[in-house]
């Protein structure tokens, strides 16, 4: 499936949760699909037909994208087991990456807690 622009981004998620949950019992099933978009940040996108939820990344200079979805991922877990819903638990992990990939590295260039925004802790 073509996935140029969000509208193919949405239906290939769609199909994914479908593909997904076609062999799997109702409390199993898939219930959304969240696609990163670099620098775009990221999209979540639900089986309905309610309209996907764009989470925009802060605009930065990025000198090294490498590990760059390890740390969304990561954030996005941390945020999630502290209690965060989903789409703000996306929103702090879009800001976190962002920040990693102003500096070369993997590991190296996550953000430790201290440089993280206060109050995304709150």
């Amino acid at each position: 499936m073509p996935t140029g622009t969000e509208e193919e981004i949405t239906a290939a998620a769609r199909r994914l949760i479908q593909m997904a949950n076609s062999h799997r019992p109702p409390q199993y099933s898939a219930a959304t699909v969240v696609v990163t978009l670099g620098s775009k940040g990221c999209l979540l996108v639900t089986p309905d037909s309610a309209p996907p939820v764009h989470i925009s990344a802060p605009r930065v200079e990025a000198i090294d994208t490498t590990g760059a979805g390890d740390c969304f991922i990561g954030a996005m877990a941390f945020f999630l087991g502290m209690g965060n819903t989903l789409p703000n638990a996306l929103q702090k992990a879009c800001h976190i990456a962002s920040m990693s990939v102003t500096k070369r590295g993997t590991q190296t260039s996550f953000p430790t807690r201290d440089q993280v925004p206060s109050s995304f802790f709150d």
